[in-house]
């Protein structure tokens, strides 16, 4: 959805956001059986037939995706503009998956995958020189940490109770930027344009 609003002459808002949310169903396919003849006989129940496949439960994946972001545009004079643009984005996934295809308790991983991302950035957007140079001076700050856990079982004596292996991992990402652009215009047909950034 968007909500524009607009207090003053000079000032404006737009609002933004959205929201998925998605289920579905996957499972690997078994092409041949195991050659270790142990392994053979635990999988017993198994079949090599395409898009055929035993599971002892149902493979599944479900995705959320949340994005809100805002944008502030001022303008300061003729010849002067402040923009802001602030933006969030969230991701939640989840699968289940019996990766031993078949409908013995071999192995089942259980996944979550969660992130959040958010930037802000601040742009000084000016004309000058009866209009022949236009430029632009910005700040953009990135900032996004994500999360994944594993849930690894094992049931090859019965139906898996705790996991075997646990693991959980984070990562974080953060960087500032600074950055330019100018664009002037020589003629009616030519124009120079020159940009520069920086980040950290």
């Amino acid at each position: 959805g968007v909500l524009a609003y607009k207090p003053t002459d000079t000032v404006s808002i737009d609002v933004e956001g959205s929201f998925s949310h998605t289920r579905a169903s996957f499972a690997y396919t078994a092409l041949e059986p195991s050659l270790n003849p142990i392994r053979r006989a635990q999988l017993s129940q198994q079949t090599f037939r395409p898009q055929q496949v035993y599971s002892e439960f149902a493979n599944s994946v479900e995705t959320k995706d949340y994005a809100a972001s805002a944008t502030i545009n001022w303008d300061v004079s003729d010849d002067v503009q402040v923009r802001s643009i602030s933006a969030y984005q969230a991701y939640r996934n989840q699968m289940n998956f019996d990766p031993d295809t078949s409908g013995f308790f071999g192995q089942t991983n259980i996944t979550t995958i969660n992130s959040d991302t958010y930037t802000q950035e601040l742009n000084l957007i000016t004309s000058s020189f009866n209009d022949r140079l236009k430029s632009t001076f910005g700040m953009f700050y990135f900032n996004d940490k994500v999360f994944q856990h594993l849930d690894l079982f094992f049931g090859f004596n019965g139906p898996p109770t705790a996991p075997v292996f646990v693991s959980n991992n984070r990562l974080s990402t953060e960087s500032l930027a600074f950055f330019t652009d100018q664009t002037l215009t020589v003629t009616d047909s030519l124009r120079l344009i020159a940009g520069t950034r920086y980040n950290s």
